[in-house]
């Protein structure tokens, strides 16, 4: 460490002109300084370049020890864009940040502080699930509703137990690794996949993780709206379950401890699966992803739900996959409408 910059801030834009200014300027209000940003624009359908343009011009010369720079990438997909500003960064530590989320002022400080104190490969904190409305913000959930802060360091196996479990939640948006740990374990995105590649690398990385730790409250925010292109149904959603399998391909390689890998099989490969029906059983796809897809071989996964802990959530998943499997399609869309309509966060 020692280097001009301590924190490189690597931020794909693409199609989000109604919001990267609020993320721009999040960073740029950054209690501490040394802090790169790396803005990687995909050619879009919206004014996502002009409003960087104008952000920057905007800032001027109130910086506040930031350097931001703007890369274009040609080939799409979140992916690409995460692993050419990774490739770039100069920073010793990297946090992930999609071009409509935001932090609070404090976030990359506190994470940064963290990571030197504890020598953690991996520091996250809490993030909100926010909706914002007539440019307020309106928070949805707090990362204390249903989850959980470790009270010490961990090595990353325990910290991949309790991530899989559904305990605690490194967040990509909330998350900062050092430089030296993704490059030296060879952890990138996986480009050939449109969903899960989040989880897919935060898995990786915890895997890897001599040490993993967190900065005990909510300094992130994940802004969920409906129009994103996370959002929109596609069959591509389906990658959520195959990142779900490279993972265990991936852990199972790389003999991963068994008693981890039961966890990722019987309780993270049937919520994915269930969710991944879910959104498609309550969209106008269904016809299209049964054409494509085999639903009973993710109906089979279900019968594997086994939560490691109960909570109201793996409840309401647990009646949700009964309903599923008996076929009382009509009760079940009635529950599903009542009872369990929550945001998942299936893509980030």
């Amino acid at each position: 460490m020692g280097g001009e910059y301590k924190i490189s801030v690597v931020v794909p834009a693409y199609n989000v002109g109604e919001f990267i200014r609020r993320t721009i300027k999040s960073l740029v209000a950054q209690s501490i300084k040394g802090v790169e940003i790396i803005i990687v624009y995909t050619p879009s359908e919206d004014n996502t370049l002009d409003v960087i343009g104008s952000t920057i011009e905007e800032c001027g010369d109130e910086l506040n020890g930031k350097t931001i720079r703007v890369l274009k990438e040609r080939q799409r997909g979140v992916s690409v864009a995460r692993n050419r500003g990774l490739k770039v960064a100069r920073g010793d530590f990297i946090l992930f940040l999609d071009g409509d989320d935001f932090l609070h002022n404090l976030c990359l400080g506190k994470l940064f502080e963290m990571c030197v104190r504890s020598k953690a490969d991996v520091v996250f904190c809490g993030f909100d699930t926010v909706v914002i409305e007539g440019g307020k913000k309106i928070t949805f959930s707090k990362y204390t509703d249903s989850l959980y802060y470790l009270s010490r360091p961990v090595v990353g196996l325990k910290a991949l137990e309790l991530y899989l479990a559904g305990s605690i939640w490194p967040w990509l948006g909330s998350t900062m690794f050092s430089k030296e740990f993704l490059r030296k374990n060879n952890i990138s995105f996986d480009t050939h996949l449109y969903y899960g590649e989040d989880k897919l690398f935060i898995i990786q990385s915890l895997f890897n993780a001599d040490k993993v730790y967190n900065v005990k409250e909510s300094l992130s925010y994940y802004v969920c709206r409906l129009d994103s292109a996370s959002k929109k149904i596609s069959l591509r959603r389906y990658d959520g379950i195959r990142a779900m399998f490279r993972a265990y391909r991936y852990l199972k390689l790389n003999k991963c401890p068994s008693e981890i890998l039961k966890i990722l099989e019987n309780y993270k490969l049937p919520l994915t699966s269930y969710y991944i029906l879910k959104l498609f059983e309550t969209s106008d796809m269904y016809d299209e992803f049964v054409k494509h897809y085999d639903s009973y071989f993710l109906e089979s996964i279900l019968k594997n739900y086994t939560p490691v802990y109960l909570n109201l959530n793996n409840l309401k998943v647990y009646i949700g996959i009964k309903l599923y499997l008996s076929k009382f399609r009509n009760l079940l869309k009635l529950y599903w409408s009542i009872y369990d309509n929550t945001i998942s966060l299936i893509s980030k």
